[in-house]
């Protein structure tokens, strides 16, 4: 048992690290790559990873779920086309519908989140700002400025009593990805240095997998 909880160990610290060490060194080591397309997905409005196995595609109304270790897509549900999509604590999947007003008076309101979390009555949070969500879980919502002409400014949203407070502006995590040169990258959703998400120019979404082999 001991010698198993070692052998793991030393697995998990050789995948953390093998990512910044000389390609040459890379090589030496028994590591299994995989770079491949995961096909029918092109420009997804949003991709979330539910868990280490299971990827979300938000395909206009369609929610299909790719498992990692199948490699198979599955429609999975559908949403309507102004909800955003999160996913909870034990990857449930959390909606928020999103509704815009014009108003005339600081005493109205511009918008509207619906939200509905799994085994939890629905409820509605009513905002003066013109604002989007660009991240939501079970307790709170991150939103920014909806609209390109206004300030742009970043609030966090307490879902259960609806309270609202700026915040600064998000910071870009930078992270490393390994991508083919042949593949024009814009953008990656990274679940850990081992598993992540590439999308090319052309909305092509790609999976890239590597594991230490024993």
């Amino acid at each position: 048992m001991f010698t198993d909880l070692v052998s793991k160990i030393t697995i998990i610290l050789l995948s953390l690290v093998l990512t910044f060490l000389p390609s040459d060194l890379q090589e030496r080591l028994s590591v299994e790559r995989k770079f491949r397309e995961i096909e029918n997905i092109t420009n997804p409005q949003q991709v979330i990873w539910r868990d280490d196995n299971r990827i979300l595609f938000v395909l206009e109304e369609k929610l299909l779920e790719y498992s990692v270790e199948e490699e198979t897509l599955t429609e999975i549900g559908q949403r309507e086309p102004n909800e955003f999509l999160g996913i909870g604590e034990n990857g449930e999947i959390i909606f928020c519908g999103i509704e815009h007003y014009i108003i005339s008076s600081p005493d109205e309101f511009s918008t509207k989140f619906a939200i509905k979390i799994p085994n939890q009555e629905k409820k509605d949070l009513y905002f003066f700002e013109t604002i989007r969500p660009l991240f939501i879980s079970e307790e709170r919502i991150i939103a920014v400025t909806a609209l390109d002409f206004l300030e742009e400014n970043f609030y966090r949203i307490d879902i259960e009593n609806g309270d609202k407070k700026q915040v600064p502006p998000l910071r870009k995590v930078k992270r490393k990805v390994l991508v083919p040169k042949d593949i024009q990258f814009k953008k990656a959703y990274v679940r850990n240095r081992e598993r992540y998400v590439v999308e090319d120019i052309f909305g092509n979404v790609y999976l890239f997998t590597q594991k230490v082999i024993q």
